[in-house]
């Protein structure tokens, strides 16, 4: 199964909201469902493939991750990745891309100077504490923190729903937010991918799947109905949207794959 390595370091950064270190010790594929974050991904060993709606392929060394849809992440024996969890706002930042327009895998490359790429990428390898990590990163990556904080539009909005755990609707953040709902709708295809509602009920799924894992349970109705779920269908099928199976397929393998490990350990 993965290992995983959580930095004790990140509360008080600017920018990363958390960092990981997986490394796998046996050939593994998960399916990752968006968690609504953004994040700076380095492949430190080994080769990653992914396999989405547009098919199989291989990750770059090293690129941003936006709210993309679920995927499934494969990888053999002695591979490595480090992630750098940011807020939803950041893809569109650093990148400016209109995520509705856009890719949800941007490469590093695009943005910062290819041999900056690799030396940050060789120093990051040749580290093995996760909280070395976080210097290494500032070191190469500090000149460009002014510009990539910067709030969006919907800066504030995104942290209102993500403190509340999607347990909002569209017209309360209208009502909260003195904004139109097609102004609103406009910002977030631009700045996360996808509508509003899409991505409150996004959030809140995450949280419900984080319960799940965290307390090994088969009766997902009191977790769902604490989400205001009164309707397990309803619930299928948003499961189903975000992570392409029913409730049973997603939570029937309760082995420590990667998915499990990640729900269990890292906060939202």
């Amino acid at each position: 199964m993965p290992k995983l390595i959580v930095s004790n370091l990140i509360k008080d950064h600017p920018l990363f909201l958390s960092i990981v270190k997986v490394n796998y010790k046996l050939d593994d594929t998960s399916t990752i469902a968006s968690t609504g974050y953004n994040y700076l991904v380095f492949i430190l060993s080994g080769n990653f493939k992914i396999k989405d709606e547009k098919g199989e392929r291989y990750l770059s060394k090293y690129f941003l991750n936006s709210s993309s849809n679920y995927y499934e992440l494969s990888a053999r024996k002695g591979d490595t990745f480090l992630a750098i969890r940011l807020s939803p706002d950041k893809f569109h930042r650093i990148t400016g891309n209109d995520l509705s327009k856009s890719d949800p895998r941007y490469n590093l490359e695009h943005i910062i100077p290819e041999e900056t790429c690799t030396q940050l990428q060789s120093e990051l390898q040749n580290c093995n504490d996760v909280d070395d990590h976080i210097k290494i990163l500032d070191k190469y990556l500090s000149t460009y923190y002014s510009e990539w904080l910067k709030p969006t539009a919907i800066s504030t909005i995104l942290e209102h729903i993500l403190k509340n755990n999607g347990m909002l609707s569209v017209t309360d953040i209208i009502e909260n937010f003195h904004i139109s709902h097609s102004t609103l709708n406009r910002h977030f295809k631009k700045v996360t991918g996808v509508t509003t509602n899409k991505f409150l009920r996004l959030i809140r799924v995450n949280y419900i799947i984080r319960q799940i894992e965290q307390n090994k349970t088969t009766d997902l109705l009191p977790i769902i109905e604490n989400y205001k779920y009164y309707d397990y269908s309803h619930f299928s099928k948003n499961i189903k949207e975000f992570t392409g199976q029913t409730p049973k397929q997603f939570f029937r393998n309760k082995h420590s794959n990667l998915r499990e490990i990640l729900y269990k350990k890292i906060n939202f």
